[in-house]
C-alpha cells in the first residue's frame, strides 16, 4: 500500500513536512501540480473514509518519491523500504510487489490481482495460463525481461496479442476518476452516484497505487476501443462486479521459468510433472476442433454439471486458497452427501438434475444487455432459474446446518423474475416466430390485435369471393387477397394467365403494385379500406411485444447482483458435488491438514496412476520433523514405482489443500495427516525446445536453484533422479551437496528424493536422512554365454510396488532392458561389460565374424586336446576366455 514503509517522522520533521507541502513544484507525470495535489489529498481528509493530515503527508511524499518501472505490473523494492512491513507478509523470500488488472468480457467481471515475486518471468507465466488472456495492455517502456515473459506463448493455452499502452494512460488521477466512474451492476440501482462512489472505493482501496494505475489504464482502453459498451459508447463502463485477490491469500504454487520445469505451480498446471491438468488436442488430422482435458487429476475429478461450475472448479484447482472456515463448510458438505447413516442418492439425483440444465446466467444477461441474446438465451434463462428455485426447495427441506444450504436459499426476488418470464413469454411460438413472443392474457388490446390476425387468413377468403365480380373473368382463376406486413391487403392473380403487356392496365379501378415470376398484386378501393381499418397489424403486434418484453428486460438487470449470486452458488454446490462423487466413487477418505511440519498419509494411492490399472498397491508415507524424519531418499529398482510414489505423496498434499486450505480434506488413502504446506516444488521431469537455448541439465540445475532459494519450512520438494544429465561423479557430488544443504538448514522442508545414486549409501555421503526403497524380489533365469564365453547369471527383478525400509544398491537396468525387447545382442553385450566393470576389469572388444569364426576353431581344438583324466576342469573353462584364445 502507499503508505506502508514510511518512518514514523518526528513532530519537527512533520511541521517541515506540512510547509513544503504547501510550496509550489513543477507538474509530475501524471499532469497534476503539487498544489492540485494537496488540494486532492485535503479533499479525501475531509471524507469521512480519507486518512489522517499525518498519512496524507507519507501518501503525498510516497508518490513525490516514487519511480514505475512500467505501468501495467507495477514494481515497488518494498524489501528495502518496508522492513517493518515485511514481517508481517507472507514468509516466501519475495521482493517485489505488483498488480495486475483483467477483465472477462463474458461475465463483464474486472478483477485484480496482487502478487509478490522476485522474477517477472515466473509470475507472468502463471498469471497468463490462469487469466487465458486474448489481450494483453502494457506500458510502453517495461522491462527487456517482462517483454521476454510477454512474448513467451508457449505458457498460455490460446492466442493472445500484446498492445503498449502511452505512459499517459497510467497516471493515478486518471485511474481513480475511471474506477469511481465505473457502473458495477451488482450493486443496488437505488444507490445515488455518490453512494456508488463510496461502495466502489471500498472495494478497490484506492490507496493501492499501483492497482489504481493498472486497473484505471485498462478501463480507459476498454472504454475508447468499443470492445465493451458498443451500444453505448458514451455511458460509463459497465461492470458486473469487482474482484479482488491476494497470493498472499491463496497457497503458493509457482510457476516455472521454463514449461515444465523449476517448480511446481507449472508442473502442477501442466502434465509434464503431476498431471494436475493435461490438455489433448482434437483428434483430426490438423488438429483443427476444440482441445479436451486428458488424462489428469483435474480430468478424473472432474464431474460437474454446469459451465459455471467447470469454470469455479477449474480455478479452485489453479489458486488453492487460505480460508480455513470456507472449507470447513465445504467439507462439511461433502460430509453431508457422504453420511452412509442418512443415505443421500435420491437428493444428489435430483440436484444433478437440476445442475446439468443450469446455465451461464452471466453470459446470458451480458448478451441481453447487449440486445444479442437469442431465443434459446432466454429459455436457458428461464430454465436455469427454474431449476435453481428448484434445488432452493429441495435444499430448504434438508434439515441440516450446512452452508451451502443458507446460500442456496435465494432471495425472493428470483422467484418474481422467474413468475414473470413465465407468465409473460410464450416460448414455443417464440422458436416459430424468431422473436419473443408474450402470451395471451398479457394485455387486452395486444389480445385483440392477435385476434384479428388470427383470423386474418377466413377473413380475406370471404372478401376475395365479393372480389371477383370487379376483376375481368379470364383472370380470376387463382385470385386471393393476401396481407403483407408494411405493404397492407394487396389482390393477387396468377401472372401466367396474364399477358405482360396487360400487367400495368389491366382493368379499370384495379392500381398496380409489383411482380414476381408467378404472381401479379394490384390494390383497389376495397383493399385501401382494409389497410385503413386493420393498419400494419402485424408491426403493431411486434412494437407491443417489444413494449412488454423490454419492461422485463429492464427488470432482469436490474437484478443482475441476484444473478450474481446465484450464479456463484449453483457453481459452489456443482463443485461440491462434483468432489462428493469423487470421494464417493475412488474411496478418499477425509484426512487432518495439521499446523506441524508432517506428512502422514496411511496406505496412500496416486489419484491418476491408479485409473490406468485395475490393481493398485497403495503406500504409507512419513515425513516429519526430527532427525532423519524430513528428508526421504527412495532407492529400488527401474520400473519400480519410485516417481509414482513420489507424485502420489506431492498429489495428496495438494489435494489437502484443494481449492482452500483445510483442517482436512478427501484424499486417496485410508488416512491422512498432511502438514500445512505453503509452496511445492517438483524436479520431475523437464522439456526441452532449442527455443531456450539450454541444455537438458541446464533446465535441471534451474530447477533445484529455484526450489533451493524459494523453498521454506512448510515446503514440499519433489526431487526425481536429479544428477543423471551430466557426468556420474559430478551427478553424485551435485546431489550429495543439495541434500546436505536442505538438511543443514534450521527447519528443513519436507523432501522427497529418488535416485540410482548407490554410492550416496555406500559411501556415506549424506547423512540425517530416511532412506527406503521399493520392495521388490530377485529371480534367477539361470546363465547365458555371452560374446567372450562368459557364462553370466542373469538376475531379474519382480517389483512389489510397495516401500519399505532400506536401500536397494542394485538398478535392474539390464533385466528391465530385456523385458522391454531389447535385442539380445544388446542385452548380452550389456551384461558382459557389467560384469567385467563390477571385477574391476577392462571389457575386452567384439570380434569381426571372421574372428569369430577363428575362435571357434580354438575352442573346439582345445576340447579335443582335453585329457579328461587328469585336467582340472575348473582351470580348463577359466582359460576359456576370448581375450587370451584371441592372444594365442
Amino acid at each position: 500500500m502507499s503508505q506502508h514503509g514510511i518512518a514514523d517522522k518526528t513532530n519537527e520533521k512533520l511541521e517541515e513536512d506540512l510547509k513544503n507541502a504547501s510550496q509550489p513544484k513543477e507538474k509530475h507525470t501524471d499532469a497534476m501540480n503539487s498544489d492540485d495535489r494537496l488540494e486532492e489529498d485535503l479533499k479525501e481528509f475531509a471524507e469521512p473514509q480519507s486518512y489522517t493530515a499525518r498519512n496524507v503527508i507519507k501518501r503525498r511524499i510516497h508518490r513525490e518519491t516514487k519511480r514505475y518501472k512500467w505501468m501495467f505490473m507495477k514494481d515497488t523494492d518494498w524489501k528495502k523500504r518496508e522492513q517493518k512491513k515485511c514481517q508481517q507478509e507472507p514468509s516466501w523470500p519475495w521482493h517485489v510487489r505488483r498488480t495486475v488488472a483483467h477483465y472477462d468480457t463474458d461475465s463483464q467481471v474486472l478483477s485484480m490481482v496482487e502478487v509478490w515475486d522476485v522474477d517477472e518471468y515466473e509470475i507472468l507465466k502463471t498469471i497468463k495460463f490462469q487469466i487465458n488472456p486474448s489481450l494483453i495492455l502494457v506500458h510502453s517502456s517495461m522491462p527487456e525481461l517482462c517483454k521476454t515473459a510477454l512474448l513467451t506463448k508457449e505458457d498460455a493455452e490460446g492466442e493472445y496479442e500484446i498492445k503498449e499502452l502511452r505512459e499517459a494512460e497510467f497516471t493515478i488521477s486518471k485511474g481513480k476518476t475511471r474506477i469511481t466512474s465505473l457502473d458495477v451492476t451488482s450493486l443496488p440501482q437505488n444507490l445515488s452516484a455518490v453512494d456508488k462512489m463510496v461502495e466502489i472505493a471500498t472495494i478497490v482501496e484506492l490507496d493501492k497505487e499501483q492497482m489504481v494505475r493498472a486497473a484505471g489504464a485498462l478501463i480507459g482502453f476498454l472504454h475508447s476501443s468499443g470492445i465493451v459498451n458498443q451500444l453505448e459508447p458514451n455511458q460509463p463502463l459497465s461492470v458486473s462486479r469487482i474482484h479482488y485477490y491476494s497470493t498472499s491469500d491463496v497457497m503458493s504454487i509457482d510457476n516455472s521459468t521454463l514449461e515444465g520445469t523449476t517448480c511446481c505451480l507449472y508442473d502442477l498446471i501442466r502434465e509434464i510433472a503431476l498431471q494436475i491438468f493435461s490438455t489433448e488436442s482434437h483428434p483430426s488430422i490438423n488438429g483443427a476442433g476444440k482441445a479436451k482435458e486428458g488424462m489428469s487429476l483435474f480430468g478424473i475429478m472432474d464431474k460437474t454439471r454446469s459451465p459455471v461450475g467447470r469454470s469455479m472448479f477449474r480455478q479452485w484447482f489453479l489458486r488453492p486458497s487460505l480460508d480455513v472456515q470456507v472449507i470447513q463448510d465445504r467439507l462439511n458438505t461433502i460430509s453431508f452427501f457422504l453420511d452412509s447413516d442418512h443415505p443421500r442418492d435420491v437428493l444428489l439425483e435430483e440436484i444433478d438434475s437440476c445442475l446439468k440444465r443450469f446455465k451461464d446466467l452471466l453470459r446470458i444477461v451480458h448478451r441481453i444487455r447487449a440486445a444479442t441474446a437469442s431465443i434459446n438465451d432466454w429459455r436457458n434463462l428461464y430454465e436455469s432459474m427454474y431449476h435453481a428455485l428448484r434445488i432452493r426447495k429441495l435444499c430448504k427441506d434438508v434439515d441440516s446446518e450446512v452452508e451451502i444450504f443458507r446460500i442456496l436459499q435465494f432471495p425472493q426476488g428470483l422467484v418474481s423474475l422467474a413468475s414473470d418470464m413465465e407468465r409473460l413469454i410464450d416460448f414455443n411460438e417464440s422458436k416459430d416466430s424468431m422473436r419473443l413472443v408474450v402470451k395471451m392474457g398479457v394485455n387486452g388490446d395486444l389480445d385483440e390485435m392477435k385476434r384479428v390476425y388470427a383470423g386474418l387468413d377466413d377473413f380475406l377468403s370471404q372478401i376475395a369471393v365479393e372480389e371477383v365480380s370487379n376483376v375481368p373473368e379470364e383472370y380470376t382463376e387463382g385470385m386471393h387477397i393476401v396481407y403483407y406486413p408494411q405493404i397492407g391487403c394487396q389482390i393477387s392473380l396468377d401472372s401466367r394467365l396474364i399477358p405482360f403487356d396487360r400487367m400495368r392496365h389491366l382493368s379499370t379501378g384495379l392500381i398496380y403494385q409489383f411482380h414476381t415470376s408467378t404472381r401479379v398484386y394490384y390494390k383497389n378501393d376495397r383493399t385501401i379500406e382494409l389497410d385503413r381499418y386493420l393498419g400494419d397489424i402485424h408491426n403493431d403486434i411486434v412494437d407491443a411485444e417489444a413494449h412488454i418484453t423490454r419492461q422485463l428486460e429492464a427488470e432482469i438487470l436490474k437484478q443482475e447482483g441476484l444473478f450474481h449470486i446465484v450464479s456463484d452458488a449453483m457453481a459452489k454446490l456443482d463443485c461440491l458435488v462434483s468432489l462428493s462423487r469423487c470421494a464417493k466413487e475412488y474411496n478418499y477418505q477425509r484426512s487432518a491438514l495439521l499446523a506441524s511440519h508432517t506428512d502422514i498419509p496411511q496406505t496412500g494411492r496416486n489419484p491418476v496412476a491408479e485409473q490406468c490399472f485395475n490393481t493398485f498397491i497403495p503406500n504409507d508415507t512419513h515425513l516429519s520433523r526430527g532427525r532423519e524424519g524430513n528428508i526421504q531418499v527412495v532407492t529400488g529398482p527401474n520400473y519400480s514405482g519410485k516417481s509414482v510414489y513420489l507424485k502420489q505423496t506431492a498429489l495428496i498434499t495438494y489435494m489437502a489443500h484443494l481449492g482452500r486450505l483445510k483442517r482436512d480434506s478427501f484424499v486417496p488413502a485410508e488416512s491422512a495427516r498432511v502438514g500445512l504446506c505453503d509452496r511445492i516444488f517438483t524436479r520431475i521431469s523437464s522439456r526441452e525446445t532449442v527455443s531456450l537455448n539450454m541444455s537438458t541439465f541446464m533446465i535441471d540445475l534451474i530447477q533445484i536453484k529455484t526450489m533451493m532459494k524459494h523453498s521454506t519450512s512448510r515446503s514440499l520438494l519433489i526431487i526425481d533422479e536429479f544428477g543423471k544429465g551430466t557426468s556420474t561423479s559430478n551427478g553424485i557430488a551435485l546431489l550429495a551437496a543439495v541434500i546436505r544443504s536442505i538438511s543443514r538448514r534450521h527447519e528443513s522442508p519436507r523432501t522427497l528424493i529418488s535416485t540410482h545414486f548407490h554410492q550416496l549409501y555406500q559411501r556415506k555421503l549424506i547423512q540425517d536422512v530416511q532412506w527406503v526403497s521399493m520392495d521388490f524380489m530377485e529371480e534367477k533365469e539361470g546363465t547365458e554365454m555371452t560374446y567372450l564365453y562368459k557364462w553370466v547369471s542373469l538376475t531379474t527383478a519382480m517389483t512389489l510396488y510397495r516401500i519399505v525400509p532400506g536401500v536397494c544398491t542394485a538398478s535392474y537396468g539390464i533385466s528391465c532392458a530385456k523385458q522391454c525387447g531389447l535385442p539380445v545382442s544388446v542385452t548380452q553385450r550389456a551384461l558382459e561389460i557389467s560384469e567385467m566393470l563390477r571385477k574391476g576389469r577392462t571389457p575386452g572388444r567384439l570380434f569381426s565374424n571372421e574372428e569369430s569364426e577363428e575362435r571357434d576353431r580354438r575352442v573346439v581344438e582345445r576340447w579335443l586336446d582335453l585329457d579328461l583324466t587328469t585336467a582340472n576342469m575348473a582351470d580348463f573353462i577359466r582359460s576359456l576366455d576370448g581375450s587370451q584364445l584371441h592372444e594365442e
